[in-house]
Order: structure tokens, then sequence, then C-alpha cells
């Protein structure tokens, strides 16, 4: 019927869609684009971070009102469909930067990963005011609280081993923060193309 066929053609239009996304993506990962063009590629299909329909709406670089220790912009706050789960905070930092540092039985994240992840502490921390909560909830519409995170930096983390990567990982789960690199999003969007759809 006229309903069916109208629902094949949204999913087939909306598969290549994502597809388009993804290959689009891929291509800047692999090309010398400047970091600019990654930036405002992710800024202009920020669909790609709903991923299995969490998200309900995507908020750009909200500026928390606040003391100056709090006056920053998180790159992305994902608002969730279902209330009683945690929002979520996505900051993008550069591909190019280090992800590890001394790439053996010592090797531990890089400054730019541990920089990143304060600055990820700062903004989940500011959602623990009762009066920071209330204000972002008026200007935006969104109940913020204990949210989760995920800092997305680097190309890939070098010759480390998957267990080690995992081990680094691991310590900052406590705080949730995900820390992803560009080629684990890549990947993960693959994945998801069905959810985009």
């Amino acid at each position: 019927n006229d309903k069916d066929l109208d629902t094949a053609i949204r999913l087939y239009v909306n598969g290549r869609k994502s597809n388009h996304i993804i290959e689009e993506f891929e291509d800047l990962l692999n090309s010398k684009h400047r970091e600019h063009d990654i930036d405002v590629f992710l800024r202009k299909n920020p669909e790609i971070f709903s991923e299995t329909n969490f998200c309900e709406d995507l908020i750009i670089q909200p500026f928390l009102e606040g003391s100056s220790e709090y006056n920053k912009r998180p790159d992305f706050i994902l608002k969730p469909i279902v209330p009683t789960i945690n929002a979520k905070i996505v900051e993008l930092k550069k591909i190019t930067a280090q992800t590890i540092k001394n790439e053996s039985k010592a090797a531990d994240f890089s400054s730019n990963v541990k920089d990143a992840i304060n600055q990820i502490r700062n903004y989940q921390n500011y959602f623990d005011d009762k009066a920071n909560r209330d204000k972002f909830q008026l200007k935006f519409n969104a109940k913020v609280f204990k949210p989760t995170a995920r800092l997305i930096i680097g190309r890939d983390y070098g010759d480390l081993s998957i267990e080690k990567i995992l081990h680094l990982k691991d310590d900052y789960l406590t705080h949730k923060i995900e820390i992803l690199s560009y080629s684990e999003l890549l990947n993960i969007i693959k994945k998801n193309v069905g959810f985009l759809r």
C-alpha cells in the first residue's frame, strides 16, 4: 500500500544519506584535509552521535554560564529520549593529537588526552550544582544530571596492544568518560548505520 511504499522510500533515501556521510567522513580522515574541515563536517552532521536512537536532541556548543571556571562551551550535549538515561557530553579534539606517550610497558595517555579529560570533568562538575542545572534547563529545555561523556581525539593509539589500550581507558570509566580515536568513531558509525536510517 501507499504507506508501505512511503516507508520504503524514506528508508532508501535515509540509507543513501547515511552511506554518503560515512564515505565523506572516511575520505576526510584519509586525506590531508585541515582539522577545520573535519570539525565543520562533524558539526554539520551531528546525527552521527545519535547512536541507537539514544538521542532525542543534540545541543551544539551550549554556553555554561557561571563562574570563570565554567565559562566554556562543550562541543555537544546529547539529550536522551528517556529521562532516566544520563545526558552525554561529546568533546572533539584534534585528529593529529598524540594520544599515547612512551609506547612501552609504561605507556600512558598523553598530556593532550589528560588535559581534555580534565576539561570534561569540569563540565561534568558544573552539573553537580543544582543552580547550574536549573539555569541550563531553563535555557536549553534539557535536564542534565550526572552526565556521561565521550572524548574523541587522535587518529589511533600507535602500536599499543588492545589489552593495554583497554586498561588505560578503564581508568576513566569510573568518571563515566569514554575515550575514542577518530578511527574508532568511524568504525562505530559504520556499525550503527542501520540506526541512522
